[in-house]
């Protein structure tokens, strides 16, 4: 599955299994495919100041739009490594706020696999 309609399908999709997790984690939670398939739970939004997930949802650069760029290289790596090895893994990442406060996070990164593609899970914890 590669082409952009799929890639539609599988975020609705995995979004919708994940919905119980999504509406009742503590945490903050997104789903990352690719920059223009992606998806988070209320509570991630919320945390960098959007008042939806859907607000929160912009195409572009992931790491450009919503990550300081400090923690660029360290997130990419993860996500990387991770992804390669089919491992999870934890990464200090702050976070750009919609208003450009910073937010510093703890996050667990971990792969999943949804209607044969590979996404990673990733739960964010302020610190």
């Amino acid at each position: 599955m590669s082409g952009e309609h799929d890639h539609d399908e599988i975020i609705e999709g995995i979004s919708e299994q994940l919905r119980g997790v999504f509406d009742g984690s503590s945490q903050g939670i997104y789903v990352y495919l690719d920059d223009r398939h992606k998806a988070c739970n209320r509570r991630f939004a919320e945390m960098l100041g959007y008042p939806s997930a859907a607000a929160w949802n912009h195409p572009g650069a992931f790491t450009e739009q919503y990550v300081d760029e400090q923690s660029w290289d360290a997130l990419v790596a993860t996500y990387r490594r991770a992804m390669e090895h089919h491992a999870a893994a934890t990464v200090e990442v702050t976070w750009k706020r919609r208003d450009g406060t910073l937010l510093p996070t703890s996050v667990i990164l971990a792969p999943i696999a949804f209607r044969g593609e590979t996404l990673a899970m990733h739960f964010v914890t302020p610190r």
